[in-house]
């Protein structure tokens, strides 16, 4: 039997102790791993988190923005509305003041000639016309001057009755427009109505159009800082991943190490 040399055991030892020491480093280094892995999870649960509460977030943006563009839309029809009965209101009241110069001139034209006549005058004037006529026509033997002045009073209450005829046609063109002035009155009062209904109902859209976007902005600035949130998660998680690489290069080193020395020890025992 061949007898063990001091060195031979000096480097048994010392192999054994590589052995253990390159054990004990791999057992740490994989409960590093398993830490690694476990945070890595944990960071991963919390970028989803983030994630879907940034989509969501976005989806609940992109609605309500939606939801504004509709209110602003129907803001804009109504004051097309506003608009148009603005315009047809300045018509109308260009023309009710067309309508008071004509008014004023056309009372101005009649005078105090308007309250000289009645139908009922205009009536017995043409009955005395009728009679007077009747009687030159009727009545051989009357004088020359007696006829002349019959003739006279009949031209004079012609005259009369022409001049009540042009009243009574001025104070019917009078009425006319007095009527259409009233009617122009209301038109414009019914444009006026629906100037300040529309504008009601139009600053309503407004506002809730304001309302939206606020609260539009206030859901921007949640799903920015969502986002925000995840691309620190995702730095957290590649800062992760990229130790879990470089630990999991050690471990295979270490291993690679740990077999080749369990091999040198199998070998010098044999």
């Amino acid at each position: 039997m061949s007898q063990i040399k001091p060195n031979e055991i000096e480097n048994s030892e010392k192999t054994k102790n590589k052995i253990e020491n390159l054990k004990n480093e791999l057992y740490r280094l994989n409960d590093d791993k398993k830490a690694i892995i476990e945070e890595i999870s944990r960071l991963e649960k919390e970028y989803n988190k983030f994630k879907e509460t940034r989509s969501f977030l976005n989806e609940e943006f992109r609605i309500i923005i939606e939801k504004a563009k509709e209110q602003r839309e129907k803001r804009d029809m109504i004051n097309d509305k506003v608009s148009y009965n603005k315009k047809l209101r300045e018509e109308k009241k260009k023309e009710l003041t067309n309508l008071k110069i004509k008014i004023d001139s056309l009372k101005k034209e009649i005078g105090d000639q308007g309250n000289r006549f009645k139908k009922s005058d205009a009536e017995l004037i043409e009955k005395r016309i009728e009679e007077i006529e009747w009687k030159i026509q009727t009545s051989p033997m009357l004088e020359l001057d007696e006829e002349k002045k019959l003739i006279d009073t009949i031209s004079e209450m012609a005259e009369e009755l022409e001049i009540y005829k042009e009243v009574m046609k001025k104070n019917d063109n009078l009425m006319e427009l007095l009527s259409k002035l009233n009617k122009v009155k209301d038109e414009i009062s019914f444009y006026h109505s629906n100037v300040e209904e529309f504008a009601k109902l139009s600053e309503q859209h407004h506002n809730r159009m304001k309302e939206l976007y606020e609260e539009a902005s206030k859901i921007k600035e949640k799903a920015d800082e969502a986002h925000q949130s995840l691309l620190k998660k995702r730095e957290e998680l590649r800062t992760k991943r990229e130790k879990l690489k470089e630990l999991n290069a050690k471990i295979r080193e270490i291993d690679k190490n740990l077999k080749d020395a369990l091999i040198q020890d199998k070998v010098k025992k044999n």
